[in-house]
């Protein structure tokens, strides 16, 4: 029998349940004791409930398992204890939830069971469970339906609880050290704290662009110099990076921050928290990963990046230009990305290369400074930072430094940063001005440190998306299908906006006022421009609905803008002029209130977006060239 079958046999036994006039989805039900609690009630009467795993019958007796999330125990149906009701047994199967009240006995095998004198049906499951017409192997199937993983495989269930007690032991020894646990924002106008590609979303209320964070650093300092000596914060990141068994796109990440302390300081206390951790989780400090035992006890070497890169590769990185370490990477087989700077090359051959043997735990120390641009530089050796990472099974288990708090160096490794953007290193870091700003007025000392949840994953020797409940999955073929399947109308040739740039803008005022004209146009024609669907283009390409409409840019002088300004506001067409007051509000009614009442040659121009129809844009437009 065939999925489709067995659903519809227990969809027509729901209507004999119902019939009966039982409630096939009980709002409630009193139970009393756990499955585990009942295995040692021999002689005692007990009301549990759970859900049906097996079910075999022999005349007037019929034995079935029942689990809850403690344990398994036997069910001993009797047709002399249950009466009139056991001839309803056949409206159970495989998957229902029940509860039953009745003693609890030994059988003639030997094995601890509950004789119900009563039960009831809590829930009736309309799908089989899946050993009971196929077996899943699948693992992509079996992290889609997660649901069933755990339900099938009560070992992964126990992997989660442990990593339950991970975190609580860790939040535990954070508290228990004098730290205060804190919650910062995940929507962030410019992300930090890391080296990675951020995911963008769009605050519609404020109508700005944001970003989920990657990281909680920056907003957890920013608390040092507001007054908080030890914080720390367990939350959720987002890196828009490649999946593997040690990245996952969101995940749970612990950082802190010790105001006076340095990274000699953190290096003793992670130490500590590592072994306290891993000793509640696993009741020891001896660990497997792929079969090689990882003893964590004791005292952890301590190793400067350069000299194991150096005695690794036989060469002075410190000596060496981008161009060698290109030349180099080519030595040792190592496809790396062009444009990038010297310590993001160093570091991605180091862990091509090198990390992948760093079997037993280890702090790995001294990193150059364009490795970490938020670490303190170490004194007498400028070019080096304190910054330590954790090393282990081959990977980075969690990474802290010395924090820098002098706002002149720290925006200067921001403008590195940027250079490095620009050059098309797109996980580079941003600059972020606000940040700088607050270490202007100072910021003590500190130490700070993250770890992620990839350090259980690897405790447990499993992938990281196997340890989370529910990892984001590509769509299976039935959602494809159904994706491929939505419908397409004709794009609207028959409208456009333009959007006409002054020329003399810098790059980025141009960019930010053609983005902003663009979104306020679009924002003010939702109905017409009727986002969220597909549309099919002249050349006959289905592409996703950003607009309904056409938008050009162009560029011209201000003068030009003004004369724009005019002719549109003659029109009664929809425009908005991005004027200088811009910058002093984001109120876009405020803004149409505060250009209607001015005379045009007293407003300073940057930009003016305008929608019409193709023979008044074209009209106005005819004399501007595209924006370059």
């Amino acid at each position: 029998m065939d999925e489709v079958n067995f659903k519809q046999a227990r969809i027509d036994k729901l209507a004999k349940i119902k019939a009966l006039g039982w409630d096939p989805y009980a709002h409630k039900y009193d139970k009393q004791q756990t499955v585990a609690q009942c295995l040692g009630m021999e002689g005692k009467v007990v009301k549990t409930a759970g859900k049906l795993f097996s079910f075999r019958t022999h005349g007037n007796i019929a034995f079935a398992d029942l689990k809850d999330e403690t344990g398994k125990i036997q069910l001993f149906f009797q047709k002399k204890l249950l009466g009139d009701l056991y001839k309803h047994l056949n409206l159970l199967d495989i998957g229902d939830y029940i509860g039953v009240e009745g003693g609890v006995v030994k059988t003639m095998a030997g094995e601890i069971s509950i004789a119900p004198n009563r039960f009831i049906l809590l829930t009736k499951a309309l799908l089989p469970l899946p050993s009971e017409f196929y077996d899943i192997k699948n693992k992509e199937v079996l992290l889609r339906k997660r649901y069933l993983d755990l339900l099938m495989h009560p070992e992964l269930r126990e992997l989660f609880k442990q990593k339950t007690i991970f975190w609580q032991s860790m939040r535990q020894y954070m508290i228990d050290k004098g730290f205060l646990e804190v919650e910062t924002p995940v929507l962030q106008s410019i992300p930090g704290g890391a080296d990675a590609r951020p995911f963008i979303t769009h605050h519609n209320a404020q109508n700005m662009d944001l970003y989920l964070r990657i990281s909680l650093e920056l907003p957890l300092k920013r608390l040092l110099v507001g007054g908080f000596e030890k914080v720390f914060e367990i939350g959720r990141i987002f890196r828009n990076e490649g999946i593997d068994d040690e990245h996952l796109q969101d995940y749970t990440q612990l950082e802190f921050y010790w105001a006076y302390a340095d990274y000699n300081q953190l290096m003793d206390f992670l130490q500590d928290m590592y072994q306290n951790v891993i000793q509640k989780t696993f009741g020891s400090l001896q660990t497997t990963w792929h079969d090689q035992s990882i003893d964590w006890s004791g005292n952890w070497p301590r190793k400067e990046y350069t000299e194991l890169l150096n005695e690794y590769w036989n060469v002075d990185t410190e000596k060496m230009t981008v161009e060698e370490l290109y030349i180099l990477a080519k030595q040792l087989k190592v496809e790396v990305e062009p444009n990038l700077g010297k310590g993001r090359l160093l570091d991605y051959l180091y862990k091509k290369t090198i990390r992948p043997g760093l079997i037993q735990p280890m702090f790995v120390l001294n990193h150059p400074v364009e490795v970490e641009p938020l670490a303190k530089r170490i004194l007498g050796r400028e070019h080096l930072v304190e910054r330590t990472q954790i090393l282990a099974m081959g990977s980075e288990l969690g990474k802290g430094f010395s924090e820098l708090n002098d706002p002149i160096d720290q925006k200067e490794r921001f403008e590195e940063q940027m250079n490095l953007r620009e050059q098309g290193d797109e996980e580079a870091q941003m600059m972020d001005e606000d940040y700088v700003e607050a270490l202007e007025y100072g910021m003590p000392p500190a130490a700070g440190f993250g770890i992620s949840e990839r350090l259980f994953s690897m405790l447990v020797d499993r992938p990281v998306r196997e340890m989370v409940f529910f990892p984001t999955m590509k769509q299976d073929e039935a959602q494809k299908i159904k994706s491929e399947q939505k419908e397409t109308t004709p794009q609207d040739f028959s409208h456009k906006a333009a959007v006409i740039v002054r020329k003399d803008l810098p790059s980025w005022k141009a960019m930010n006022a053609s983005a902003h004209v663009g979104a306020y146009l679009g924002h003010k024609m939702n109905g017409k421009f009727g986002t969220g669907e597909y549309f099919t283009t002249k050349d006959g390409k289905e592409l996703p609905r950003n607009s309904q409409f056409a938008i050009i840019i162009l560029e011209g002088v201000e003068k030009e803008l003004h004369e724009v300004l005019c002719e549109v506001k003659k029109k009664n067409m929809q425009f908005l002029a991005f004027n200088r007051e811009m910058i002093e509000t984001t109120n876009d009614d405020k803004l149409e209130k505060m250009i209607s009442i001015q005379n045009e040659k007293d407003i300073e121009l940057y930009a003016i977006g305008f929608f019409g129809t193709n023979a008044e844009v074209e009209e106005i437009t005819k004399r501007f060239v595209l924006w370059e």
